[in-house]
């Protein structure tokens, strides 16, 4: 996939009266626990909450190549580095490693086979 459509686009975050915006190529993955998401930033272990649940921030960036790997993770492709596939992980650049769900699991296949070059390479690892 082209992850240059990431470049120069934001999302815009509120909480509480906070209003927050984030370069879309900086941020690596959200979590959610209950109504609260938690964004996972790109060099920086600060991490931000805000109550917006996590089905609309995975309609809002689908387009650039954000996938949904398990019921509490949404994580930006782009920094997928490799993946485990049997204990079903995957391996961010940052050496963070996301669980996918056996529901996901057929998803995040078809994506990394026809998306990113690195696999396409190695596809030992599907």
């Amino acid at each position: 996939m082209d992850y240059s459509n990431q470049k120069d686009k934001t999302i815009i975050l509120e909480d509480k009266g906070k209003i927050s915006q984030f370069n879309i190529e900086n941020i690596i993955y959200f979590e959610c626990d209950q109504y609260l998401s938690t964004i996972h930033l790109l060099n920086t272990i600060k991490t931000e909450t805000f109550c917006k649940q996590l089905k609309n921030i995975e309609e809002e960036l689908a387009k650039y190549g954000f996938l949904r790997v398990n019921r509490n993770i949404l994580v930006n492709m782009k920094y997928v580095n490799n993946i485990n596939r049997h204990k079903r992980y995957l391996i961010m650049e940052s050496g963070i490693e996301l669980k996918v769900s056996r529901s996901k699991w057929h998803n995040v296949r078809f994506f990394l086979k026809n998306k990113i070059p690195f696999i396409q390479k190695n596809a030992s690892f599907i």
